[in-house]
This record gives structure tokens, C-alpha cells and sequence, in this order.
């Protein structure tokens, strides 16, 4: 039966074979770990492991100074100009999408029931036209206007 004689990855190229307990590390096999691994390929936890053994916090804290610079970095403003081209950019697209063609008909019908809507405004319904002759009073009356030619009787 095979045994494992590699106690870290990196071990499987070495000319020597050291036969350790699967968990230990010697500080020259750590530092010849390949940075493109995935941690998932090896059971043992290479970050802890590193750690543990040489007793150094791999983790880099950023301080405040650092971190403040770094979002001035990704910070950015939209000029004026840019924003005017942008939300003209937008309405054109817009209108576009908008646009729709009416057909004859339609727009035949349309025309009809507006001038129908405006013959209603001219003419209300409610209000009579007033009859000249049908009034009761224009009989009796009579003018004469006799000083110019003309005789209305």
C-alpha cells in the first residue's frame, strides 16, 4: 500500500523524499507554495497552517490614511456637459420607442369627433336661438323713418 510521504503540495517536485505527518511544514515547503492554488485543493487550512507554524498574521490591515486615499482613487464626478449629453442621449431613445403611426381611419375619425366637439362648444343646446318674427312683439311695432326715405310700416 502507497503512502504519503509528501506533507505539502509543493513536495511532489522535490528530488528528496522526507516521510512527515500529513499536518507538518517546513518553512522553505510554505514559502514554495504556489500563490495560483486554491486553497480548496489541500485539506489542511494553508493560511492557519502558515500561521501556526511561524507564528506570523498573514491577514494585511489597511490602515485609515491608506483606505482613504484608496476611494479618493474611485471616486468620480459627471461634468455637466456629460450629464446635458446623457439625458438627451435618454430622451432620444425614448421618443424613439414612442413613436407610433396613426392610420388614415383613425385619424379621419378623430378629425370628425373633434368638429363635432367643436360645433357642440359654438352651439350649446340648452340656449334657444331667438326667431326674429316670432316673438309676439314685432307685429304691433312700427317704425317710420320719414325724414330719410325710408318707411318701414
Amino acid at each position: 500500500m502507497p503512502t504519503n510521504t509528501f506533507s505539502c503540495p509543493n513536495q511532489k517536485n522535490a528530488n528528496h523524499v522526507r516521510i512527515l505527518p500529513l499536518d507538518t511544514c517546513y518553512v522553505s515547503d510554505m514559502l514554495k507554495i504556489n500563490l495560483f492554488t486554491k486553497l480548496d485543493d489541500c485539506k489542511v487550512n494553508k493560511g492557519k497552517l502558515i500561521y501556526d507554524k511561524c507564528g506570523k498574521d498573514l491577514k494585511c490591515k489597511i490602515d485609515d490614511k491608506t483606505m482613504n486615499e484608496l476611494k479618493k482613487c474611485f471616486k468620480f464626478e459627471i461634468d455637466d456637459k456629460t450629464k446635458n449629453e446623457l439625458k438627451e442621449n435618454i430622451k432620444n431613445e425614448l421618443k424613439k420607442g414612442l413613436k407610433c403611426e396613426i392610420d388614415d381611419k383613425t385619424k379621419n375619425e378623430l378629425k370628425e369627433n373633434i368638429k363635432n366637439e367643436l360645433k357642440k362648444e359654438k352651439e350649446p343646446d340648452d340656449v334657444e336661438e331667438p326667431d326674429a318674427g316670432n316673438d309676439g312683439y314685432s307685429e304691433g311695432m312700427a317704425f317710420s323713418y320719414h325724414g330719410y326715405g325710408n318707411d318701414l310700416i
